[in-house]
Formats: C-alpha cells, sequence, structure tokens
C-alpha cells in the first residue's frame, strides 16, 4: 500500500479547483480520475474500516476548492462507493473516497498533451470480493425440517446415477471498450456499444440453451488487453471464442459482414512465442505438458499438431455461422477472410472473430443501431454455434449423444417418428412438458431404446398385416 508521508507536487501553483472526477472500473481495478484547473501539491492517506464505517482514501489538496459541479454529482462504481468533500485549514481541500472493502493503491499527477489542466489519478486494487454488512442485519440459521433433508439425499443419489455431461462453454468477447470506442459512425455510434449489446444478447440465448455455457470476458465499458482476453478463455476452457465487432472503411458504400480466423503467419509467429515461454508452454495439447528439458523440435511439433487441430476448427466454425448471417444480411466479399488477430492466437481455442457489418456505410450504422437487429444477429451466431457443435460434439458433452436441431416448421411428434420412439419417452428424456418444439434446440434420441422400439414396431405391424389377412378371408367368405 502507497501511503502518503509527505506532500508530493508536481510544480509550484496555487489556487486550483477540482471541476469532475471519472471512474473507469476493470476486473483488475478502478481507477479514479480527478480533473484539476492547475497543479497542485497533495498527500495521500488511508483510514482502517470500523464497525459502523468503510475503509476511506483521504486526499488532502493544499490551496485549492471543489466547484459546485463537482460536489453535487454522485459517484459510486467498481471499488469506490462515494466521494465526499470538504474544506480543511480554510484553504485545503480533503477528498474522502469510501471504499467497498480494503483496498491497496497508487497515486500520481499527470497532464495530457492537448487536454487543459491537470489529472490526479489514483488507482485502487482490490484484495476480493467483498462487501459491508449493515449493523443489525444478521442471518438467521435456517430450519431444514427431515423431509427436506430426505429429499436432498434422493436428488444426491440420483444425480450420481446419472451419466455426468458438461456443458460446452463459449467465450464471448466484445471488442474495444472503455477509452477505446473503436470505429464510430456518421451518426456517432460508437462500435463498442453496438458489440456490447450485441454480445449480451448473445450471452443471454446461450444461457438459456440447454447444454451450453457462456463466458462474458467483457461485461461493461471498460477495456481489457487482448491477450488478457485470450488468456481468460483459456482459463475458463472456453470450447469456443467469439469476438464481435463492426467494421470500417474509407468508402462509405463497404458494406456486409465477414468472419475472420488466424492466418497461418499469424498463428506461426505465436508459436514461436508459445515455445519461447516457459509457463506457457504446458497444458496446450489436451493436458499433454511440453516440459522444460524436451526437445525443442518434438515441441514444435507438438504445437503444430495442436494449432492444426484448433486452425481447423476455427475455419469449420467461421463457416457455420457466416452461413447463418447471411440469411439476414449481405456478406463482404468472400466473406470468410484471415488475419492476423491477437485475440485469435490461442493455440487450443477455437476462435473466430466477426465483423457484424461496416459502421462507416449510413445504411449499415443505422442498422446496427436497432436493438431488433442487434438480437436478430445474435441469434444467428447461436445458430451456427448450434450446427457446429452438432457435427463436431466434443466427447463428454450433451452434444456427443444422439441428438436432434429442430428445425422450422418440425413438431416433437414428426421428431419421434422419424427416430421411431415415443413421444412420450421424448418429452420425458429431454425434460419436456409440453408438446412445443423450440426452433434450434437440441433433443437428445436416447440409443439404448433405439432396437427396443423398433421391435415393437414390427409387433405392430405383424398384427396388422394378421387383421387384414382375416378380413380379406371374411370377405371372400370363407
Amino acid at each position: 500500500m502507497v501511503m502518503g508521508l509527505g506532500w508530493c507536487s508536481a510544480g509550484q501553483a496555487w489556487g486550483a479547483a477540482v471541476t469532475n472526477a471519472r471512474l473507469l472500473s476493470t476486473a483488475e481495478r478502478t481507477r479514479v480520475v480527478f480533473a484539476l484547473t492547475d497543479a497542485v501539491k497533495f498527500k495521500t492517506f488511508v483510514v482502517p474500516a470500523t464497525a459502523t464505517k468503510p475503509e476511506r482514501l483521504v486526499i488532502d489538496i493544499r490551496n485549492a476548492k471543489a466547484l459546485k459541479r463537482f460536489v453535487r454529482q454522485k459517484y459510486r462504481q467498481g471499488l469506490v462507493v462515494r466521494i465526499r468533500s470538504g474544506r480543511r485549514n480554510t484553504n485545503d481541500l480533503r477528498l474522502v473516497v469510501d471504499l467497498v472493502a480494503k483496498s491497496s493503491y497508487k497515486s500520481q499527477l499527470q497532464q495530457t498533451a492537448g487536454i487543459p489542466g491537470y489529472q490526479l489519478v489514483v488507482d485502487l486494487y482490490g484484495a476480493g470480493k467483498t462487501g459491508l454488512v449493515r449493523r443489525g442485519h444478521q442471518q438467521r440459521p435456517r430450519v431444514v425440517s427431515r423431509r427436506q433433508l430426505a429429499d436432498k439425499r434422493r436428488r444426491r443419489t440420483r444425480a450420481v446415477k446419472k451419466i455426468k455431461t458438461r456443458d460446452v462453454v463459449i467465450a464471448i468477447d466484445a471488442g474495444h471498450g472503455g477509452d477505446d470506442p473503436g470505429a464510430i459512425g456518421l451518426l456517432g455510434t460508437k462500435e463498442k456499444d453496438v458489440v456490447l449489446r450485441m454480445a449480451r444478447n448473445l450471452y443471454r440465448m446461450v444461457k438459456a440453451h440447454p447444454g451450453m455455457r457462456p463466458v462474458m470476458i467483457r461485461h461493461g465499458d471498460y477495456y481489457v488487453d487482448l491477450r488478457t482476453r485470450m488468456r481468460l478463455a483459456r482459463k475458463h476452457k472456453a470450447d469456443l471464442f467469439i469476438s464481435i465487432h463492426a467494421n470500417s472503411a474509407r468508402k462509405r458504400s463497404a458494406r456486409g459482414v465477414s468472419v475472420y480466423t488466424l492466418s497461418s503467419r499469424g498463428a506461426t509467429s505465436q508459436a514461436a512465442k508459445w515455445l519461447a515461454e516457459r509457463e506457457n508452454r504446458s497444458d496446450i495439447i489436451g493436458g499433454t505438458q511440453i516440459r522444460p528439458g524436451v526437445d525443442k523440435g518434438l515441441a514444435k511439433m507438438l504445437l503444430d499438431l495442436s494449432q492444426t487441430s484448433t486452425s481447423k476448427a476455427s475455419v469449420d466454425a467461421a463457416s457455420v455461422v457466416l452461413r447463418e448471417l447471411s440469411k439476414i444480411t449481405r456478406v463482404h466479399r468472400r466473406g470468410l477472410e484471415r488475419a492476423g488477430f491477437v485475440v485469435l492466437k490461442s493455440p487450443d481455442v477455437p476462435s473466430i472473430l466477426i465483423e457484424t457489418g461496416f459502421i462507416s456505410n449510413p445504411s449499415e450504422e443505422i442498422r446496427l443501431r436497432n436493438r431488433r437487429y442487434q438480437r436478430r444477429v445474435a441469434a444467428m451466431i447461436l445458430r451456427g454455434i448450434v450446427h457446429y457443435f452438432v457435427k463436431n460434439a466434443p466427447p463428454d458433452t450433451m452434444f456427443a449423444k444422439r441428438k436432434h436441431v429442430i428445425e422450422k416448421g418440425e413438431t416433437l411428434k414428426q421428431i419421434a417418428s422419424q427416430y421411431k420412439v415415443s413421444l412420450a419417452l421424448l418429452k420425458r428424456v429431454n425434460g419436456l412438458r409440453s408438446g412445443r418444439a423450440r426452433v434450434g434446440n437440441v433433443l437428445i434420441i436416447p440409443r439404448m431404446l433405439v432396437y427396443n422400439t423398433r421391435s415393437v414396431q414390427r409387433v405392430r405391424q405383424k398384427r396388422r398385416k394378421r387383421r387384414l389377412r382375416s378380413r380379406a378371408t371374411y370377405n371372400a367368405g370363407y
């Protein structure tokens, strides 16, 4: 923790004013930026939390004041609960930042070229996700009856007997964010806002789909480092990484959707880096560890095999997603492109980058701003994901079972007849209560019962033939 042991100065100036404050939060830190009219002398220290008050960061600024527009604002984001200000020693200003939990910090005074005045930047680093507990709000012990305990044990027994299958993990990345707005259209539409809404729509749709689990790389309006996005996808053991963007070009007429995968040149350069870093040499190829003492030629061969498989899977996924997106919008040029994007350089996670349209095109900018069109884009991406995993199912997932993707116009009765299973059995296996079939959902067709069902069908056909034969004999007068 950085403690203010004396007055810090970036220049000899007096009579400054704090005009406003900005809060920027990421998964690792919360940044507070105080805007100042001039350079100041300041010192900082921390007041520990008590039973009734949270931990506070105190900033004393010599010979300064706070403007009314700063005092009236409410600041609450990340680790910051609120910011208070008050006079100290007649001429000095005291700023108090109430914190959610115990935090370390760094502070500095800086001047940005092209921006008038100075900025007092404070970076807060939290120790973990903790919150404040108000006095008088104590949790009461929960009373559990014997019947509830028996039901809980029964559910646990059933869960053990069931075959364990994991969900397919989809890492969803909204491009840019925070101070990086991305491309900006003629109407002022920012790429970071459009793609974040699309990513949130896709997150909700994937979460509602059985057998799939979404992971959001960027939850809000903040910037995540490109390689950090790639590392987060690997941390969550994603089966597919999808980065959503909006394109831009000098020609206003450029339009259409395109899907990118990693180019061979980009993959080669990344392979060299992965081989050079010891901590990233292990757990890349399906749990196979490339140890420090292993021959470099063998390590390169194993990594090339992993990247070849990942590259093929990325191209397959990109082709299916592009095919579904082409149903609602035009495809730009070939549609399927290759480039050396950093976020696509993971050697063991199939990764694609989707350019949903040209925000520089006035007509496409209007479409990209439309909430209904954003939901349609997310729905088409989801359909592409489902079709890809139906054909390329990981062995320990629900998609690896005998499955059927419900198409438009199909009913559960038709599907049951197609696979020669009873409607009641199909509904029971998939946990369906009603007879409605939702387009895009994946149905499990149990393999073990197919033979028995076909046997029943043969018996019914024999009985029907006997009845027809007996009727024919009766009508002939025998």
